[in-house]
């Protein structure tokens, strides 16, 4: 298993590689980690016990409480580097070797965050994070117990930085200045980790209704209306905090390696550098923006063709129309994730970025667990 190099982190659960996705998927009616590899074309369980049959302890004998590997790892993403394995549950950051044996628990969190998402970097962890009750407790140390009390009229949202060597989370960001705040998502670039925050200026009005009815057209606008956007981002270096943009009407940010994007009421693109600075507004509206390593990937509104931007001026560089039943994930490197439906729905599925834009879809993979 090669290790290391660069990585991105889908919303939930995913890790992308340019060599890898490991992601979640069920077996045995319980969550599992698979792993796609691009060298094999395979995905299997992420379990290296070549006698394994990957059944969960539940469906084991009552004498044999074994179980795969795959099922310890919870739900968030997890993250290899060259020395060995993180992963995070619930009440706190782990590790193992790169196999996911030798488990243990680094760091044992202070509160019962209720967690959303997490990125890695190679210093740490970087979680987002809600607490939308009072917090009560109990007992001291390891026998210290955590209670939900009244649920809160302005939840805290939060990010974490978590270091690998042990020592006590720390809260980077924490506001509970609006309602029903949300870290919407986390992003590292160059030694900064960027996120966005998104709250109501009062209390949701929105009510149960028929999807895309009038009435929930009109919900949804309202809302709109009273939310406020804003990105941040943290200096790994510095150790601080800075705004990098702030709206309080809703819109939608998104985050590249060398700059983020503001999507305009047009689905044009207006980009700055992380310093603020103003680089351009894309000549396209764009349907679709996905999480790259390196440059804009994008669907343009119109042809719904891909295409490649430009970080440095916004401007076309690639356009690709043939391939219509795959739509992206993320790119890594040269390669290229996403769901195919030329066979069957939502399939997933990987293409080489060369193959990609030359529109050989004989070079696509779908691939899938086979389950008994």
């Amino acid at each position: 298993m090669k290790s290391g190099g660069t990585a991105i982190f889908g919303l939930a659960d995913d890790t992308f590689t340019e060599e890898y996705r490991i992601y979640n998927d069920t077996y045995h009616g319980q969550v599992i980690k698979m792993i796609f590899d691009v060298r094999t074309g395979r995905t299997v369980p992420f379990c290296f016990d070549v006698a394994c049959e990957h059944i969960p302890s539940d469906y084991k004998d009552e004498d044999d409480k074994s179980s795969c590997v795959a099922y310890d790892f919870g739900v968030f993403p997890i993250y290899l580097n060259k020395q060995c394995l993180y992963y995070i549950q619930s009440d706190g950051l782990y590790s193992a070797n790169l196999q996911g044996e030798n488990r243990k628990l680094i760091t044992q969190f202070q509160k019962p965050y209720s967690i959303s998402s997490c990125i890695y970097t190679d210093e740490a962890a970087y979680i987002a994070y809600t607490i939308p009750y009072d917090i009560l407790s109990s007992g001291e140390g390891k026998n210290k117990q955590w209670f939900s009390g009244q649920a809160k009229e302005k939840p805290e949202a939060g990010v974490l930085r978590v270091p690998y060597s042990g020592e006590a989370e720390e809260v980077i960001y924490a506001s509970d200045e609006y309602y029903d705040m949300q870290i919407a998502e986390l992003w590292y670039h160059n030694g900064n980790v960027s996120f966005q925050v998104i709250g109501l200026e009062r209390p949701s009005k929105f009510t149960l209704c028929a999807p895309e009815s009038e009435e929930w057209k009109s919900m949804v606008e309202e809302e709109r209306k009273h939310t406020i956007v804003e990105a941040l981002n943290y200096s790994v270096v510095n150790k601080s905090v800075s705004s990098l943009y702030r709206k309080q009407t809703y819109c939608t940010i998104y985050f590249f390696s060398d700059v983020y994007g503001i999507l305009t009421d047009n689905m044009t693109l207006e980009l700055y550098r992380y310093n603020g600075e103003f680089v351009a507004e894309t000549e396209i509206s764009l349907y679709n923006i996905y999480r790259s390593d390196h440059g804009i990937y994008a669907c343009e509104w119109g042809t719904r063709d891909y295409v490649l931007l430009s970080q440095d001026n916004g401007k076309e560089l690639k356009r690709e129309f043939k391939i219509k039943d795959f739509v992206i994930t993320a790119i890594v490197g040269k390669s290229i994730y996403g769901v195919s439906s030329v066979t069957e729905e939502y399939v997933p599925a990987y293409i080489s970025e060369d193959d990609f834009w030359n529109g050989n879809t004989e070079g696509m993979i779908e691939y899938s667990f086979t389950k008994e």
